[in-house]
């Protein structure tokens, strides 16, 4: 058989199989199938990709129509692959700047040499969203169909790996050193899968250098202990910096505490961030799982879908702090500024300018 008709034979068994899952969960919504065309590949792919779920808006159809195009992959795909005017799609942009140390621009952008897909089919705008048990139902089904293309380079790159990565089986190598860090390596059937944290999740420096190293040493080792040895230097230099960045926060938040006594405090998140409630604002020090280490300022009331208000006229002195002191703002803050964006050589000098910055705001807002 050819690979296009191995393919076509998966497709049936892959909708037949989602079609049970759909008809025990009660319900017929909630699906996209896979995410770049499949139906034109006639060799193997060099690579494969995979997310966590191809996004939402789709419908389960148990017509002909839909059985026939199920290769062809979502239909948004070409416009999402094709827009580079505006910089593209953020999620398909950033997997590229992930990869590009270790596979060629030509490479990523060809949809016959790079297959796109996911560890479900099943449609949510976001993960938490899926049906339950949806990874655990369906990855059976990807899994298949990563057995029928088998890379050329024996590659899958799993994005938001830690969401689905337990129900890839047959580990040769795990480390868990590397899997607090959001960072996976394993084998299943001879092919590597090599997991990361979600490409849009925003990620400090350092760490984005370290997920680049860690996919380019998991590629071209043979042995976990080569990977080891290929990442030991990045990896220190990383650690060293996030027990700087801890410091940091600790620093910051001590004196804090002391200097907004009388503020009314709460805590948003214990193990995420502290907020201090001053008057129109919201001023926030965070630290989460997600390497964000930032002080944020939101502008009440803050509006639907937690987004804040615009800062007005009767705010200038603030805009012009947030302008002049180059801290940035987007729909959910007024003003935010990552640790690493401080000046200071060490946690010590860094946290004295974190809080001259907040003693500035400060002054500004009970002005």
């Amino acid at each position: 058989m050819t690979l296009q008709e191995n393919l076509k034979q998966w497709a049936e068994s892959a909708i037949e199989h989602y079609k049970k899952v759909l008809e025990e969960l009660g319900r017929t919504d909630s699906f996209m199938g896979s995410q770049s065309p499949i139906d034109k590949i006639s060799e193997r792919p060099e690579i494969i990709i995979l997310g966590k779920n191809p996004g939402h808006g789709g419908t389960f159809e148990d017509s002909e129509k839909f059985r026939a195009e199920f290769l062809k992959g979502n239909g948004s795909w070409g416009n999402r692959n094709k827009r580079k005017a505006d910089g593209g799609w953020t999620y398909w942009k950033n997997i590229k700047s992930y990869l590009s140390k270790t596979f060629s621009k030509d490479l990523l952008e060809d949809d016959s040499k790079r297959v796109l897909t996911n560890a479900t089919f099943f449609a949510a705008e976001e993960p938490k969203n899926l049906p339950p048990k949806a990874y655990e139902k369906t990855i059976s089904c990807t899994l298949s169909l990563i057995d029928i293309l088998r890379p050329k380079k024996n590659v899958v790159i799993c994005m938001g790996a830690s969401d689905y990565y337990r129900f890839i089986t047959d580990f040769t190598e795990y480390n868990d050193k590397y899997a607090c860090e959001g960072l996976f390596y394993g084998e299943r059937n001879g092919i590597k899968y090599i997991g990361m944290p979600h490409p849009s999740g925003r990620q400090s420096k350092l760490k984005r250098e370290l997920i680049k190293e860690f996919i380019n040493a998991a590629v071209n080792s043979s042995s976990f202990d080569e990977i080891e040895g290929k990442l030991a230097l990045h990896y220190e230099r990383y650690v060293i910096a996030e027990k700087g960045k801890q410091e940091v926060y600790e620093r910051v938040l001590s004196e804090l505490d002391c200097l907004l006594a009388n503020c009314k405090s709460k805590a948003f998140d214990p193990k995420r961030s502290t907020v201090y409630v001053l008057e129109e604002f919201d001023l926030y020090v965070i630290l989460n799982d997600y390497d964000k280490r930032m002080v944020g300022i939101r502008h009440r009331p803050i509006s639907e879908r937690n987004t804040v208000s615009p800062l007005n006229e009767n705010q200038k002195d603030m805009q012009d702090f947030i302008e002049n002191q180059a801290y940035k703002s987007n729909k959910y803050w007024n003003a935010y500024k990552y640790f690493e964006e401080y000046k200071g050589k060490s946690p010590e000098e860094c946290a004295k300018s974190i809080l001259k910055e907040i003693n500035m705001m400060l002054d500004i807002i009970r002005k």
